[in-house]
């Protein structure tokens, strides 16, 4: 599922298409609902989405204000309008800014299925493209994402999904499919596998004993992370520190 924020200063089209349209056979859910292009705003600089569905005529910042502004900060988010008036104009000036449909109020079923299946098709063809290019950890492009990776790589001793949820201002079970969804794999797996590429690093080392490592990537309890590092390696951690201090003796 790709993420959706709506934005209308009026209360009941907002509520009625949050709650009554079925946005999962679309293929988004959505993320937020606000009332001002100013709350907008700050949304989506604390939470990226990937498509906003939102009014033309607003208090204080209009949709188009908001749009350019959405350019200009360069974020990889899709926009439609929705809007009661049917001048060019608008349409003309929206789509300079990128907007990629132009819906009437209110908005016909069909039509806002169709256009939402159509920026699912885009969001697919550019998700698998990253893929491609990428791999299986791509993400890169998304700041949040890149963000959240760089949060992990130093802070091993004391991650967890709360702490990056609180970080990225988001609910934790929502950046967990929020990450999932970017990355292709689970929050967990991926805190895992940074744990323990890391752990093997230091093992490496012969002044790094195993319970110091433990500590730096996170295990208060040695025994758990012998475990976890069995779990994903094959063998304990014991065994590579061993080798390596062996290996260290000979070379001396």
């Amino acid at each position: 599922m790709y993420t959706l924020l709506l934005v209308d200063d009026e209360r009941d089209i907002l509520t009625n298409l949050s709650t009554y349209f079925p946005w999962e056979k679309g293929g988004f859910v959505v993320a937020g609902q606000v009332e001002t292009g100013q709350e907008a705003l700050r949304f989506i600089q604390q939470q990226l989405v990937d498509l906003i569905l939102c009014d033309i005529r607003m208090p204080g910042i209009s949709g188009l204000e908001f749009a350019k502004k959405v350019q200009e900060l360069s974020l990889p988010t899709r926009m439609v309008f929705l809007s009661a008036y049917r001048k060019f104009e608008y349409a003309k000036e929206a789509f300079r800014y990128g907007v990629r449909d132009y819906l009437l109020k209110p908005p016909n079923f069909q039509e806002l299925l169709d256009c939402l299946h159509r920026i699912k098709n885009e969001l697919d063809a550019e998700r698998e493209t990253y893929f491609k290019n990428d791999g299986a950890l791509n993400g890169t492009l998304d700041p949040t994402i890149q963000m959240i990776r760089t949060y992990l790589q130093g802070n091993l001793d004391h991650a967890c999904l709360q702490r990056v949820a609180s970080l990225v201002g988001m609910n934790p079970n929502y950046l967990s499919s929020f990450f999932k969804e970017r990355t292709g794999v689970p929050f967990s797996e991926y805190l895992m596998k940074l744990r323990m590429e890391k752990a093997r690093q230091l093992l490496m080392d012969p002044q790094y004993s195993v319970q110091r490592v433990s500590k730096i990537v996170g295990y208060s309890n040695v025994k758990n992370f012998t475990r976890a590092f069995k779990y994903y390696f094959g063998f304990p951690p014991s065994a590579l520190w061993k080798r390596i201090q062996i290996t260290s003796q000979l070379g001396s």
